[in-house]
This record gives structure tokens, sequence and C-alpha cells, in this order.
């Protein structure tokens, strides 16, 4: 999508790594194509590595992996809450912001610069979309011009770019002024459902009260997380486990009628039938 304005002249020619230190030798610059043909380049990773001591999780160039796919964290947990002010990001705090923020929630990361008219237009759209997803994404801003080391190490060459992170490593990403449907589809491939998120939450919660011992609360969350969101698994696990516990073996049974198919392929449903069998 083509931009009313060139990018500045700062940012890296193709040829160019911008501001990498003599010492750092560039190795051959490798690619990964997205889903809307967005270009990763994994040579600017291990710069950022090296010049800011940011150490991203392995996999860069990851595109066509999606967030239940990448398997290098813990499941991704969502607290839906009030979105925070809108973030800056900088070198010194890219690391908090983005990387390990991205281990639990996935960070959109938004290019522009303050002459970019494209940029004036894109920005209040995700601004708007992100209070409409209620925390299941994270914006965050990084001005090209002021963060031209960032810019470098994500391989920007025009405003607006945007480039989703998850688990640490960028999954997918777009250019230019999208309108807000493309955008929310865009979003929409990665981001749990408000459904999902809300089963998420309310299996952490039944953790926190078997901890607690109050197996009455966490029974009850349990099977609220999964008739919310029938395909979480985990959650299914869960509930019908501590329903086996409690002795109440005919609502396990019940529960566990939906994923009995996957008892010959999923070792932890296998568990629970040969439990059940037992009783």
């Amino acid at each position: 999508m083509g931009l009313v304005r060139q990018r500045p002249t700062h940012l890296l020619p193709d040829e160019t790594p911008l501001l990498i230190p003599k010492a750092a030798p560039i190795k051959k610059t490798t690619q990964a194509k997205g889903k809307r043909g967005f270009l990763f380049k994994q040579t600017p990773w291990i710069w950022l590595r090296q010049s800011t001591g940011v150490a991203p999780c392995k996999g860069v160039g990851e595109a066509e992996r999606s967030p239940r796919s990448l398997g290098v964290c813990p499941i991704l947990r969502f607290a839906l809450k009030e979105v925070p002010p809108m973030i800056d990001v900088t070198v010194e705090n890219f690391e908090t912001e983005v990387i390990a923020a991205s281990m639990s929630t996935p960070v959109l990361v938004d290019f522009w610069a303050p002459w970019c008219a494209p940029c004036k237009t894109l920005g209040p759209i995700l601004e708007k979309l992100e209070a409409a997803y209620e925390g299941r994404f994270k914006l965050v801003k990084i001005d090209s011009d002021q963060e031209q080391q960032l810019a470098g190490a994500f391989g920007i060459r025009s405003i607006p770019t945007c480039i989703l992170l998850v688990n640490g490593q960028p999954v997918d990403g777009f250019q230019g002024a999208l309108p807000e449907g493309q955008v929310r589809e865009f979003l929409d491939k990665h981001v749990p459902s408000a459904e999902e998120a809300e089963a998420q939450v309310e299996e952490e919660e039944a953790q926190d009260a078997l901890a607690e011992g109050d197996t009455d609360t966490a029974l009850e969350k349990l099977q609220h997380a999964v008739a919310t969101d029938p395909a979480n698994d985990d959650a299914r696990f869960d509930y019908i486990k501590l329903l086996l516990q409690l002795g109440r073996d005919d609502d396990a049974k019940v529960a566990f009628a939906p994923v009995i198919a996957k008892a010959a392929t999923v070792r932890k449903f296998d568990a629970l039938q040969r439990w059940m069998h037992a009783i």
C-alpha cells in the first residue's frame, strides 16, 4: 500500500545496516515472509541483541506460526481490565514493554513519525481497537525518527508499519494505513476471542482457588470456562479431573463426552478415560 511520503533519509538503505557497530560482523540477512507478504529480517534481531542487550526468544522469522503453535512460553493469560495509557517505547524500555509483555499478551508495535500523515490516520484506529479488545492485545508506539536503532533492528523501510509480537517474537505485520475492518481481520488471526480470553481468566482463577483449597469456587470457575470456550481442552481436562476427585462420576462422563474422540490421540484425555473405566 502506497504512502504519501517517502521514508526519511536516515532509515537504512537496503545495503547499509543502521548504526551497527563496526566490531559486530554482519551475516547475510535472511527473511521470512508473513501472511500479508511482510518481511521480517533476522540479522537486525542479532544486532538488536548485541547493541541493546535485548535477547528475544528463539525462532525469529516464524511468521506462519500461530500463537497457539509457538510452543515457547506458557499459556497466554489475559486480564480483562481497563486498558492502560498508550506507551511510547524506546531502547531503554523495549525489553520490558515489548519482549517481556508479549510473553503474556500479544503486543502490536506501531512504527510511526510525527510528520507521517498516514500514521495520523492509523493511530486513532489502533487506539480505538485496543480499547475495544479490552486488554486482549497491547499497543505500543515507536517513533522511528527518535528511535532509529529499533527502526533499523526491525528493518523498517516505510511507515506506518505495524508488527505483532507473541512470546517475544514477531508473528505477523502490515504496512500502510489500513481501514479499521482490515486491522480487525489482522488482529483476529492472532488475538484470542473475548470468549477464549474470559475462559483463560476463569481457568487461572480456578487454579488459584484450588491452591487455597476452595474446591467449590474452582469447580464453578472451571465449569464456566468450559461453557464459555468449549474448545479449551486445558479447562475441560481440569474440570473433569476435579469432578472425578469429588466423586461426581456421572457429571464427569457428561463433561467428557464432547472430547471422547480425542482420547485416542491426546494422552491426558486417554488418562481420564482409563480413570473413568476403572471406577
